[in-house]
Order: structure tokens, then C-alpha cells, then sequence
């Protein structure tokens, strides 16, 4: 096996030292090379295979002198009849008797540097590459006996990051992609994911060996995380009690979903895998388990061109879909077809009785919050929160699909045309914002001030950016911060905004008859978007006094240090008893309260996720992850470098028409972001809080993104030139950089480096 594999890297232009290949009682001829010295190598049959890789079993010289080359042969032959051979065959149950040999004589090289690169990564990461690399002769690293660096690649966003072992040599960045480009080769002529060592002599790479990566896969369907468009709802690192929350919502809506669509409980009952599912967690982050997604959309009429318009409308790059294929019966089927059509018609009403519902919902439990002072009760409030308001808000789901189908339908001509939605609601806080400045100009710290202040927490308190992580500061759980950038630092209002507030209002969603029958729909679909977007912050407000309410009652007995440290707990450790969707308890933390329930002290384990949380900051934000049947997450101290692989230009997605030139500003952190007048903004993504950003922005690059996310509608509603699905944006330019923006193209031309 090794020799053949050898035979196809030659025969495809891959560089590997000179060798030959003999078998038993064959004449040794060394003409291939002049060397002195060579490496003899073992050739087995049953060696580097899927199911067994033989590794260090049978025999292998390095260093041979050219007249020692026969008895070293010799050797590696008779490696095969070892004793320790049949002790590997069973218990492996690989069968009896001495495999079949040959034998590999290799040139024999120096080389400065060695390595072995898995083209994915064997810990079960499928679409991440690793290499190891040290000093001298690959033997020292297989031994543990040279310090080594190791690099992880994620293969479909071109991210990496590495792992130093005290002075241990890194590799420069084109030998990196070379090595990197090379093994996808290699992966492709094998037909699959490989094992492979590599040398470096006088800056020459070789290639040595390569063979499939051992048991990778079990034969599960793969778990496939990604996270477009979600990332714009929880960007960066979440704690446990969001994730928790996260996958809570998203199975209670995409359940009551279904079960709206099908009317088939036995159905949904075989669906509760992939719905308990919908979302994920690795490395701290909350991503589409996209798989469940696809097992969700394939169940619909033309299955095939939504999820296309889907993948289009959420920015999914990556277009395979993995699903089970979940038949349903032929009456079920036509049930669905039926009630696709039946609430995709009567989607704007609905989602108008669901905005009137929650209108006059929202007093109601912000009074039950405030009576709520056990964590009895404050366990059966977030039930009861949970369980009425996603009974109700799957019609969102309808509504985006709505939205999705009808952009796709009004075509490409008629997306600049999006920018006229009128009033939406999530302008509305921001434009508030600028009246509440003004007031204070006026009239300082007056009662009439006092009282204007307090309606717009209660009215937009909620909304901010990163709304949906419970533990985002926000207005309301913290009006100082509010009050200080009115009454410190102030805020002002561009000129250009002066005016334009009437016109958006003057044209409510979807009613110009001057639009298409499909843009017309496809603008009232992004109005309820947003709309029913802002409520969402309102529910997840009232989540997020449920939780800190619980905090209060945690430090007030002494269990945590303060009230916020709730956090890094899970939902089964503040509620003990409460069954929840997620099941991501650490072990350490079910170890710790076992037995104590309520008794429970959190303060040690806290402290230990705090320590977690920083190191999975650390990590770059991966936007698609590919696992071999479980979730496996990065847990290597000491991880740095995170880089992107550069492409020849920056491009991407334009959702928001114009020209713009100007200088770069990178928003890593939104609370840190200073002064954006007139600066092209950069960042990973967006989310609703951004607007007073945004709007004295001169244009927006984002990496993430899609013509009907957060940052394309805002854009176009503020006619802001955007550009989004820009990968390595935020790496690839800095603040100061001068940039010119093509949103015909959707390239980015750098005029002047900073």
C-alpha cells in the first residue's frame, strides 16, 4: 500500500525522494541514486489502510549505508513474521499469518525540518487540516523527543492557528500553503482524508509517505456547524446560560413549526433529533447545526429551489447538503404542500396578529418578573415564557421563508429597490435616541428629560448590541451607560438625516403600487422581519431579568461571588429539576452540585469558566465546522497566530448600492468603536444594535452576511454603500487603510495602506 501511494504522488508531479521498490529474493538495484545513505522502509499489504495502519510495527532503517542496504532488507522482511505482528492482528481482529511485504528504499535525506500533515484533523474535525512540525528527521517527532509546533487550518474559511512548544520552528507562510494545497491534492488521488509525512532539505519540500488517516469515520452522518447569518445574533464567545437558551427557543419554534405544517405528531416525534439540533455549540460559539436544518427544508414543497434561495438569502457558502431524507407519508406530504401555500398566503396577517399579541403580552410579563422572588418561581416563569411565546412565534419562521422567496422572485433588478421599505422598526430606536440627545441639549437633566428617558428604556431598552446574548448589558439592565452618552459624550444627528424620517415614514411597507407584485411582498416580509426582530429583544429581555434575578438570589446566599457570575452556569444548575433542550453540562459541573441540588456552591467551577471562556476567545471564529459523528472542541492551552489565507482580492456580496471611497475604520468591538463619521466601517458582522454606528458610517464591509441580513437591510434603508461576505475583511484591512468600494462588482480596491 505504501509503495503504491508512493507510485501515485510521483506519477502526479508531487515531489518525494528518488526509491524503488523490491520484494523477496529480487535483486537490489541502487542506480535510482547516488546517495550514500538511505532510508528502507516496509511495504505491506495490509499496512496504511482505512481500518488498520500498522504503525510501528514492522521495520524501518533509516540512515542505511549503500553496502548495508541488502541485510536491511533483509530485515524489514522478516519483520513481518514477528511475533508482535499477530498480537496486532488480534486484537484487531485483522485476520492471521504474516502479511505479504515489500520493501521501500528511499533516498535518504537532511532535512532541516519534518513534519506530518493530516488532511483532517484525526480528533473527528473533518474539515480541519493539522500539522506537526519540528527539527531533524521526522523519527524525533513520532517519539515526542523534539519540540514540536502544531497548526490547525479550517478548510473552508482558510483560518488557522498554532500551538508553540517552547523554541520549536514555525513555518513561513507560503511554505504553510503549500503544504496545506499540497495534502488536498494528495486527499483528492487517494480518495481520502490522508496521513502524510513531509521533509524539508535546503528549502526543498518532500513528501515521504502518505496513507488514509486510520478510523476517521464510523459511518454516521457528519455534524456540520455553520454559522451564517446566526453569527450576526450571537457573535464572538456565549456563556452557558445563552447557549442553553439558544437551543431551548430554536427546538420549541421549529417544533411548533412543524407541527403547524404537518399536523403529524408521529412525524414530528421522529424529527425530535434533528429539532433538538437546530443550533449547536463548539469552542464557546452557537452555530447552525445545518444538517437539521436541511432535514427541516427538505420536508417542503420544491424543496430543492428554497433551499437554494435559503442558502442565497443567509449567505451559506458552502452549498452541500447533508440530511436524512426523512420521508413522510403521501397524505402527509400533501398536508404540507397544502399548508405551505395556505400560511405563506396568509403570512402578513399573521405575523400583524402576532405583533398585536406580543403589544399587549409584554406588560404583563414584565409584571410577573417583578412578583417573582423564588427561584421556584422564577423556574416556572421561564417555562411559561418559553412554552407560550414560541407556541406563537413559529409563524416567524413563515415569515422568512416569505421574505426569502419573494427577494428571490422580484430578481436582481429590483434589489436596490429593498431600500424603500419605510419605517422599519429597527431604525426606530436609533432615531429616538438622537430626539432624547437633542432634549438633553435643551433642556439638561430637566423632569420632562427625566420622563422621556424612562419611556425609551421601557420602550427600546432591550435593544442594543449583541441583544440576544443574556449576558449583554443593555438599557435597561443598565441605565447608566445610557445616560452617560447622553449627558458625557453626547450625540448628534448627520444633516443628511434631517428630512429623511418623514420620507420612510410616508411609505409603509409593501404598499407602492409603483413595485412588482413580488417586491411589494418581499418588503412587507423584511418589515415584519425587523418588526418582529425588535420584539424578539423584548422576550429575551424578560429572559434575561429571569436569569439575573436568579444571580441575585444565588449571591445573595453566598452559592456566587456576584449576581452576573449566574452566566457561567447552566440552566440545570440554576434551576435544578428543570428539563432543558440542552444537554451541555460540563461533567465537572454535574460532579459538583450531585447530591447537593440547591446547596450547591458554584463560586470554584465559575471560576474555572471564566478561565475557559478567555482561552476560547482566543480561537478564531471558525464559520464552518465538519465532525466524524460527535462535537469536538479545541482544548489546547496556549493557542496563538490565528491568521486567513489571502486570495488575490477582496470580494464579496453587494447589498447596498453607491460609490464610496474613504478610510477604513475595523470594529472588532462595538462599545469600543469611537468616532464612525465618515469612515468605511469593517467588521465580522452586525446585529440590530449597530444602527447608531452605522448611520454616520460613509459605508460598511462586513465578512459575514447576506442581501437580506441585518447589515443589507440597515444599509440600504440609510443608503449606506455595503459590501458583505468579504472573507478576511477585518485581517486584510486596517484602520486608516484608504479603500475604494465597488458595489456593482462587489470588489474592495486598497488605494493607500495606513
Amino acid at each position: 500500500m505504501k509503495a503504491k501511494n508512493l507510485t501515485i504522488l510521483k506519477e502526479n508531479g508531487i515531489p518525494v525522494p528518488e526509491f524503488t521498490v523490491v520484494e523477496s529474493g529480487e535483486e537490489i538495484d541502487l542506480s535510482f541514486s547516488d546517495s550514500a545513505l538511505f532510508a528502507v522502509r516496509s511495504s505491506a499489504e495490509a499496512e496504511d489502510g482505512k481500518e488498520a495502519s500498522y504503525a510501528g510495527q514492522f521495520e524501518t532503517l533509516l540512515n542505511v549505508a549503500r553496502e548495508e542496504v541488502p541485510a536491511a532488507v533483509e530485515k524489514v522482511l522478516k519483520s513481518a513474521a514477528a511475533e508482535n505482528i499477530s498480537e496486532y492482528q488480534s486484537s484487531l481482529n485483522a485476520g492471521n499469518g504474516a502479511p505479504k511485504m515489500r520493501v521501500i528504499i528511499q533516498r535518504m535525506l537532511s532535512p532541516q525540518l519534518s513534519g506530518v500533515l493530516f488532511t483532517s484533523n484525526p480528533a473527528g474535525i473533518l474539515n480541519e487540516s493539522v500539522i506537526v512540525v519540528g527539527r531533524g528527521l521526522g523519527e524525533g517527532i513520532v517519539r515526542d523527543e523534539v519540540p514540536v509546533t502544531t497548526y490547525f487550518y479550517n478548510r473552508d474559511d482558510g483560518k488557522s492557528m498554532f500551538m508553540k512548544d517552547g523554541d520549536s520552528p514555525e513555518i513561513h507562510e507560503t511554505g504553510f500553503h503549500t503544504l496545506v494545497k499540497t495534502g488536498l491534492k494528495i486527499e483528492e488521488l487517494l480518495g481520502c482524508p490522508a496521513d502524510i509525512e513531509f521533509a524539508v532539505e535546503e528549502d526543498r519540500l518532500y513528501f515521504l509517505q502518505a496513507r488514509p488517516i486510520t478510523r476517521l469515520t464510523k459511518g454516521e452522518k457528519p455534524i456540520v456547524l455553520d454559522s451564517s447569518n446566526i453569527v450576526e445574533s450571537y457573535p464572538g464567545v456565549s456563556l452557558p446560560v445563552t447557549r442553553d437558551f439558544a437551543k431551548d427557543i430554536y427546538y420549541h419554534v421549529f417544533k411548533n413549526c412543524l407541527l403547524r405544517l404537518t399536523k403529524d405528531p408521529e412525524l414530528v416525534r421522529a424529527m425530535d433529533g434533528s429539532l433538538r439540533h437546530m443550533v449547536d455549540t463548539a469552542n464557546g460559539r452557537i452555530y447552525y447545526r445545518i444538517s437539521s436544518w436541511y432535514d427541516i427544508l427538505e420536508l417542503l414543497p420544491f424543496s430543492e429551489k428554497i433551499i437554494e434561495v435559503w442558502q442565497n438569502s443567509l449567505g451559506v457558502k458552502n452549498r452541500l447538503v447533508v440530511s436524512d431524507r426523512v420521508r413522510p407519508r403521501l397524505r402527509t406530504k400533501a398536508r404540507i404542500t397544502y399548508s405551505f401555500f395556505h400560511y405563506l398566503n396568509s403570512c402578513p396577517k399573521d405575523m400583524e396578529a402576532l405583533n398585536a399579541y406580543f403589544d399587549g403580552r409584554i406588560g404583563g410579563l414584565r409584571e410577573e418578573l417583578r412578583e417573582a422572588d423564588t427561584l421556584m418561581q422564577l423556574s416556572g416563569l421561564y417555562r411559561k415564557l418559553l412554552l407560550e411565546i414560541t407556541e406563537k412565534w413559529d409563524v416567524t419562521l413563515i415569515n422568512d421563508v416569505y421574505t426569502f422567496v419573494y427577494t428571490a422572485l422580484a430578481g436582481e433588478k429590483a434589489r436596490g429597490k429593498l431600500a424603500d421599505v419605510g419605517n422599519l422598526e429597527s431604525m426606530k430606536p436609533a432615531k429616538e435616541l438622537t430626539k432624547l440627545s437633542a432634549l438633553f441639549k435643551e433642556e439638561g437633566e430637566s423632569a420632562g428629560f427625566e420622563k422621556a428617558f424612562n419611556e425609551y428604556i421601557d420602550r427600546w431598552g432591550d435593544r442594543c448590541v449583541e441583544d440576544l446574548k443574556l449576558e449583554t448589558k443593555t438599557w435597561r439592565t443598565n441605565p447608566e451607560n445610557l445616560r452617560w452618552i447622553l449627558t458625557e459624550a453626547g450625540l448628534h444627528a448627520p444633516e443628511e438625516e434631517k428630512g429623511k424620517e418623514k420620507d420612510n415614514e410616508a411609505s409603509p411597507a409593501g404598499k407602492s403600487r409603483r413595485d412588482g407584485f413580488a417586491l411589494r411582498r418581499a418588503k412587507r416580509g423584511i418589515y415584519n422581519r425587523e418588526l418582529s426582530r425588535m420584539n424578539r429583544s423584548r422576550l429575551f429581555g424578560i429572559m434575561r431579568g429571569i436569569i439575573l434575578k436568579s444571580g441575585e438570589i444565588l449571591a445573595d446566599e453566598g452559592r456566587i461571588e456576584d449576581a452576573r457570575d449566574v452566566m457561567y452556569l447552566h440552566l440545570s444548575e440554576i434551576f435544578p429539576g428543570m428539563e432543558t433542550v440542552s444537554t451541555e453540562a460540563l461533567s465537572e459541573g454535574r460532579k459538583e452540585t450531585a447530591g447537593r441540588k440547591d446547596e450547591a456552591d458554584f463560586r470554584a467551577l465559575i471560576r474555572r469558566r471564566k478561565q475557559e471562556t478567555e482561552e476560547q476567545k482566543k480561537l478564531p471564529a471558525f464559520e464552518r465546522l465538519v465532525y466524524a459523528g460527535e462535537i469536538v472542541e479545541h482544548k489546547e492551552q496556549g493557542l496563538s497566530g490565528a491568521s486567513e489565507e489571502l486570495s488575490s482580492e477582496l470580494r464579496g456580496i453587494p447589498v447596498s448600492y453607491g460609490d464610496c471611497e474613504g478610510e477604513v475604520l475595523v470594529v472588532q468591538n462595538p462599545k469600543e468603536a469611537g468616532e464612525t463619521a465618515g469612515k468605511i466601517l469593517v467588521t465580522v458582522s452586525t446585529d440590530p444594535g449597530w444602527v447608531h454606528l452605522l448611520k454616520d458610517a460613509a459605508g460598511i464591509i462586513a465578512e459575514r452576511g447576506s442581501i437580506l441580513s441585518h447589515t443589507a437591510i440597515i444599509a440600504r434603508e440609510l443608503k449606506k454603500p455595503s459590501i458583505v461576505n468579504v472573507s478576511g475583511a477585518t485581517a486584510r484591512l486596517q484602520t486608516g487603510d484608504i479603500v475604494r468600494m465597488d458595489t456593482k462588482s462587489g470588489r474592495i480596491e486598497v488605494i493607500k495602506h495606513a
